[in-house]
């Protein structure tokens, strides 16, 4: 635009037509262009001034650009960082957590044990309990084992015995085998079934003989601890009193005394041996059940019924209620183990 001003001049000076104008009209035309020249400079200048600034903002944008980029970058890095710290303690505690679990499951199955420990000490208390209560079938089950001994015409009861083996063992007390005088002994089971025993083992200071007969797989009964018997356990005396076939006295014990004990204590001669032991017990025990088992409330023999204690009335023998004997299963046991 100021290009075509100063052209324009120029036309219009050659026009100029008076030759004293001339050197007016130079001087004139060299202001416009000084003027045309020195717009041109400022418009330049102006220029290069907003170009300037435009850089130097542009600059400071691309500075502020840089600067978020590295604060970007920083907070990143912290983020990997901080990520890769919460993974690793995410991994222990993933350890940790798995170590954890497998403890639990450790005191969850001792827990187990012992709920099935306890409901089974409850379970079996529970029936003990009910045995306290009603021995029916506890005695039931014992009276399957419990035989007769019966005199040569297999009718008369001399006296009682029981299986201690399913083979056909059977336990008796020696006077009873005694009185057969070398005559062929007979044993009654409960199944009316008539067998010839054998003797297999006698001995006269504990009262206690072992017969044999041919059978095998019969009901059985085994033995207790007769020296854990506290006074008050209950018992029964199983067997035949007075010829009352397979049936059950009930008493308590009333003491577990050894034979030199009863001398001492109460001068009272057994035709025992002086250190076999014998349960005293309130249960009914005559000849009818003398060798038949005295058992406890799970059906264990603690004694083998021997006798009575009587006194005399001129010429008759009356029981003294209350004063019963039974061989203690322990002195039982050893002459069984000779066999």
């Amino acid at each position: 635009m100021l290009k075509g001003m100063f052209y324009c001049a120029g036309l219009q000076f050659i026009r100029m037509e008076p030759h004293e104008k001339t050197h007016h009209h130079i001087k004139k035309a060299q202001m416009l262009i000084v003027v045309a020249i020195a717009i041109n400079i400022a418009f330049f200048l102006w220029m290069y001034s907003a170009i300037t600034t435009e850089i130097g903002a542009l600059n400071s944008r691309i500075g502020v650009v840089n600067t978020n980029l590295q604060m970007l970058d920083l907070r990143a890095s912290e983020g990997f960082e901080s990520i890769g710290s919460n993974i690793t303690i995410l991994s222990g505690g993933l350890d940790e957590n798995a170590q954890s679990i497998g403890i639990l499951a450790m005191l969850m199955g001792d827990l187990n044990d012992e709920i099935t420990r306890v409901g089974n000490e409850s379970h079996s208390e529970i029936l003990g309990l009910r045995s306290e209560l009603n021995y029916t079938g506890t005695i039931d089950k014992a009276l399957d084992a419990v035989v007769l001994i019966v005199w040569t015409d297999k009718a008369t009861v001399v006296g009682s015995g029981f299986l201690v083996s399913a083979d056909g063992y059977v336990m008796t007390a020696n006077h009873v085998v005694d009185a057969f005088d070398g005559r062929t002994v007979r044993v009654k089971t409960k199944e009316g079934d008539i067998y010839i025993a054998s003797v297999a083992e006698q001995d006269v200071d504990s009262d206690v003989a072992v017969l044999k007969i041919d059978v095998g797989d019969m009901p059985y009964l085994e033995f207790a601890d007769s020296d854990s018997l506290p006074p008050g356990s209950k018992v029964f005396a199983l067997g035949a009193p007075q010829g009352f076939a397979f049936s059950a006295t009930e008493g308590i014990v009333s003491a577990v005394r050894s034979v030199r004990s009863i001398k001492e204590e109460v001068g009272l001669e057994l035709d025992l041996g002086q250190s076999v032991k014998v349960v005293q017990t309130d249960a009914a025990i005559t000849s009818g059940n003398s060798g038949g088992p005295l058992i406890d409330s799970t059906g264990g023999v603690v004694g083998v019924n021997s006798f009575g204690i009587s006194k005399d009335e001129g010429f008759i023998y009356l029981d003294i209620a209350g004063l019963n004997f039974a061989i203690a299963s322990n002195d039982a046991v050893e002459v069984y183990g000779r066999i």
